[in-house]
């Protein structure tokens, strides 16, 4: 497991959005999400349900939220890494399809790759269900304000937390501002 330090200085570092990204290639932007935002979900939200259910276990009877944070935390994980691998397996594949049709010159007519509006409507609902975890999470915690009796775990965990969810809100805004509404663009040249 990444020790805590890492994490949140690579959750850190990822540059935040510039303007430069949506002058990116789609091949190169969608290359970057899976690279920096994905990786970076794959290895920290692990630890964060760790984190979420050693605090849970040594601080859930004096504070009961912390039962409800590790449920919240668990549940951000799974909907995440399985709406990464959906957009890996699918959504993303047929956007480097159309970036390759029309380098290719060809026209989209009877492609398989013909109508991506669905996966990426499909992928803005479950955008919208993440967030709402991370909302109920942020209230949960009061913005991640500390409790006074708050020990070395409790820090970590809110510490990450909000971490993960600041690069999560970049890798959300790539998408749905930039890579989607590009995707969008480039198919409707072709129908």
């Amino acid at each position: 497991m990444a020790p805590f330090n890492a994490l949140h200085l690579e959750g850190r570092d990822i540059e935040p959005v510039q303007a430069h990204h949506s002058e990116w290639s789609l091949d190169l932007l969608i290359d970057y999400i899976v690279d920096k935002h994905h990786a970076y979900s794959v290895k920290t939200l692990p630890h964060l349900v760790d984190l979420a259910v050693k605090v849970a276990d040594l601080h859930g009877l004096k504070h009961p939220e912390f039962i409800k944070l590790r449920h919240l935390v668990a549940s951000a994980n799974h909907e995440v890494l399985l709406h990464q691998e959906k957009e890996e397996q699918v959504l993303f594949p047929l956007i480097k399809q159309i970036v390759q049709i029309e380098l290719d010159g060809g026209p989209l007519v009877s492609h398989p790759a013909s109508c991506i509006k669905d996966p990426i409507d499909r992928m803005d609902i479950e955008h919208g269900l993440v967030h709402e975890l991370f909302e109920d999470i942020e209230a949960l915690t009061n913005k991640f304000e500390l409790p006074k009796d708050a020990d070395d775990s409790i820090q970590v965990l809110y510490t990450l937390l909000e971490t993960y969810i600041a690069n999560f809100k970049k890798h959300h805004h790539l998408e749905h501002d930039i890579l989607f509404p590009r995707a969008l663009a480039l198919e409707s040249k072709f129908l």
